[in-house]
């Protein structure tokens, strides 16, 4: 019996080649969807539960409170996780990683490369996270100062196929040994680096003075991570910090008028963290996540409706079939099993060419690229990506099956052997209410993909209070370039194309420092926190800053490097100053030197524009550390390249040349909203392709139905126009109908994606008016591709059919 019914099944879909392949061509690019938006979905949302313990791992943020001001870290002070350890039973083992900000040479032999994953973490590190070792003991590799973990790609960058341990290496000057080599990292963990440095080897240990300890308390710098001992929570230790809090912090919380407590994050939560502390690096946002299930869904929903559709038009010219069938004593229960049968096996045959798709897309696309992830079909490794293909695949076979088996199986039988079973209104309401359901979701989804984009084009071309264009910034790697800053910049701007030069220690959206400072108040000298940036000469100048209030730094008046600060117009509002000109501050100790305020510039974002612009404090820094800067005309830039990289080799030739363009370093803070901006416009074409194949299918049959009609209007002197028109007026409605619903759900959509960020763009009616215009023009062209063939014929032979 069953091979009975995949024999006819077979026979049904090579007789009608034309619907089976848009069937086939619309299931298939619905289960590619699928198929990826699973993987993307699994890939998301495992990050970091790779490491076996990952249930028993946190990481210990920082949340501050000074002077009623919250701030709150993702990092903490490099004493905290050590200190807690002692004094509480259920912290098993603590790790502290530490950064570093600028990138480190690495030298083996004549091999030198920039390297930016270059992490300081404790031994305790491998007892806590998993990795797989290709050399070395992971109990011993980092015990010893000057020790390094390296990964299998920087093994292979520096030793070829040696085995690297005990191998000696340079980093920043500082001879380092090879004690382990380890597989390279998960693409999908928040944490990523390519060595590991021993922390012993920063010499920054816990102190014996318990006074120091406390002190350092207050300072933050290390992320730090904690594994609970089995059957522990945190519970009990966040309920016991007051205590710790009293014993080590108060008496320094006390005279900076600030309390602090912890906040344990649990690792798997971490890629998606929304608490917004500063130095995080999330990278989820589950908003995104549950767009693309949202959108995976109706793309096999839409896949599903063009089956429904084809089938419950084209029953009339089964009908005949069904009446032979329960003629021949064939049961109700018996078509519908034939007819799901048939809709289950054209669902596998999508299944196959979908994956010859994905493979495609992941072989001979940059798709991966796109997406920033490893993305692969891997049925052995990966047995939920199996069950899910097959799961998805059954669904959309039955759930597409259902009602046209159902329909055709209770055709009549007389009325069936006549021929006489047309599609009714209810089939008729139907197919229009799945053809404006497909279009409400394509144009839903092109609103939302136009409006992220603009709204990423806005972030990109926001005014930002400084001129981020042609902006070369070059790290200033010892103290030796340091001291000849002077020189260099002076070198530098011999060439015509370098406008203008300058130095900081910190680079907008690159991240910028914290300090407790004491400001002048209603009570005398108040605490407060600041982002504070450490800046070289005419830093104002060369970023295109405008002083709103007062001066900029002058280089005449020596006082400015040891007296004076300028702020912005944020720090004015936060302080509530009508005249903040002269106004005192000091760092740290109210008994320091005294600050006064010399300017007040105009307000710039150092930081995403998902965030608010904060309080700044702007130091002249007499040391020219941190970062060069040059501000270039644009002009003949291969050349001026060429002539700065010159110039820099002459006072560093022992190092290659590094730099990057400021307005680079912008642009990243926007790459996981760019990038999932094109995916979903991505998917949003593919909504579109279905549901016009949908609609090609269903015009060409019902055209097939209307050729007497057709031919009858020519004769009576219809011209080619009005037949198309006629074929297309109920399409046109039901696509108005579609843009009427898509509008007000995409505006609430797009609403709540752009509460996360503090500068928004404008919601445009223009883009909900071309959304439908673009939906208009495709429905038309794919009714027309039949019509005006049909139009066009010669009425002769369209009164000979049937």
């Amino acid at each position: 019996m069953l091979k009975n019914y995949f024999t006819f099944a077979m026979r049904v879909l090579v007789k009608n080649k034309f619907y089976s392949f848009l069937n086939i061509l619309g299931l298939a690019a619905g289960i590619a969807c699928g198929i990826i938006i699973l993987l993307y979905l699994q890939d998301d949302l495992s990050y970091d539960k790779h490491h076996r313990k990952h249930e028993r791992i946190y990481r210990i943020a920082s949340l501050f409170n000074v002077a009623g001001k919250d701030d709150h870290f993702a990092v903490t002070s490099a004493a905290l996780g050590p200190m807690m350890q002692e004094e509480y039973p259920e912290i098993e083992k603590v790790v502290r990683f530490r950064t570093n900000n600028q990138k480190i040479l690495i030298k083996f032999g004549d091999r030198q490369f920039y390297e930016e994953n270059i992490v300081f973490a404790d031994s305790t590190v491998f007892d806590v996270f998993t990795h797989e070792f290709i050399h070395g003991d992971p109990k011993t590799s980092l015990l010893e100062k000057n020790s390094v973990v390296i990964t299998e790609k920087l093994a292979k960058r520096y030793f070829g196929d040696e085995n690297p341990l005990g191998k000696l290496f340079e980093s920043d000057g500082q001879l380092v040994k090879v004690t382990g080599v380890i597989k390279n990292g998960a693409s999908n963990s928040h944490l990523t680096y390519d060595a590991l440095v021993s922390y012993s080897t920063l010499n920054q240990g816990l102190s014996p003075d318990p006074q120091q300890r406390r002190n350092q308390l207050w300072g933050i710098g290390d992320y730090t991570y904690i594994l609970l001992a089995p059957g522990r929570t945190v519970a009990g230790m966040e309920k016991a910090f007051p205590a710790f809090f009293e014993k080590n912090m108060s008496e320094i919380g006390k005279q900076i008028s600030g309390t602090f407590k912890p906040r344990f994050e649990p690792l798997a939560g971490i890629h998606f963290s929304k608490s917004g502390l500063q130095y995080d690096r999330p990278l989820g946002n589950r908003s995104y996540i549950y767009a693309f299930l949202a959108i995976g869904i109706f793309i096999l929903a839409l896949a599903a409706i063009n089956y429904m559709n084809l089938a419950t038009a084209r029953s009339a010219s089964r009908s005949k079939e069904v009446g032979m069938r329960k003629v021949l004593g064939t049961t109700q229960q018996q078509l519908v099993t034939q007819f799901l049968g048939e809709s289950i096996l054209l669902a596998f045959l999508s299944l196959v060419v979908a994956l010859v798709m994905v493979l495609v897309i992941f072989k001979l696309t940059p798709f991966n690229d796109l997406i920033q992830k490893n993305l692969s079909l891997n049925f052995t490794e990966n047995p939920v990506l199996l069950f899910g293909s097959i799961s998805i695949t059954l669904l959309i076979g039955l759930v597409s099956g259902l009602y046209p088996a159902f329909y055709l199986s209770a055709i009549p039988t007389i009325g069936a052997l006549k021929g006489a079973v047309k599609s009714g209104t209810s089939g008729l309401v139907l197919r229009k209410v799945l053809v404006a359901f497909q279009f409400t979701i394509s144009i839903g989804i092109l609103i939302c993909t136009l409006l992220m984009n603009r709204q990423i084009d806005y972030l990109r071309n926001k005014e930002l209070g400084f001129q981020k264009e042609n902006i070369l910034l070059i790290d200033i790697p010892d103290t030796l370039i340091r001291n000849q800053i002077g020189s260099i910049k002076a070198e530098m701007l011999k060439n015509p194309n370098v406008l203008a030069a300058t130095t900081s220690n910190m680079i907008p959206g690159e991240g910028l420092g914290k300090n407790v400072v004491q400001v002048e108040g209603k009570n005398g000298m108040e605490s407060a926190t600041f982002n504070v940036m450490f800046v070289g000469e005419d830093y104002l100048q060369t970023m295109g800053m405008k002083v709103v209030q007062g001066r900029d730094f002058d280089k005449a008046r020596p006082a400015d490097l040891t007296s004076a600060i300028i702020i912005n117009e944020a720090a004015v509002r936060y302080l509530g100053w009508d005249q903040p000109l002269n106004k005192k501050m000091a760092f740290g100790d109210p008994n320091q030197p005294e600050l006064r305020v010399i300017g007040v510039v105009k307000d710039f974002n150092t930081h995403s524009l998902h965030e608010p612009i904060a309080p700044m404090v702007m130091v002249r820094n007499p040391r020219n550390g941190g970062t060069l800067h040059l501000r270039l005309s644009g002009n003949n830039l291969p050349e001026t390249m060429a002539f700065i990289q010159n110039k820099w080799s002459s006072f560093d030739s022992q190092r290659p040349f590094s730099y990057r363009f400021l307005d680079e370093s912008f642009n990243k803070l926007y790459a996981a909203d760019e990038r999932q901006s094109r995916l979903i416009g991505i998917l949003s074409y593919i909504c579109a392709f279905i549901s016009c194949l949908g609609l090609l299918g269903l015009s060409s049959f019902t055209i097939s139905q209307r050729t007497k009609e057709i031919g009858i209007r020519k004769v009576l002197g219809a011209s080619s126009g009005q037949i198309v028109y006629l074929m297309f007026k109920d399409i046109m409605v039901l696509v108005l109908l579609a843009c009427v619903v898509a509008s007000p759900l995409a505006y609430y959509l797009i609403r709540q994606w752009l509460a996360d960020f503090a500068y928004q763009t404008s919601i445009n009616p223009v883009i909900f008016v071309l959304s439908g215009t673009i939906a208009m023009v495709f429905a038309f062209l794919t009714v027309s591709f039949h019509s005006l063939r049909a139009a066009q014929s010669n009425p002769v032979e369209s009164l000979k059919y049937e």
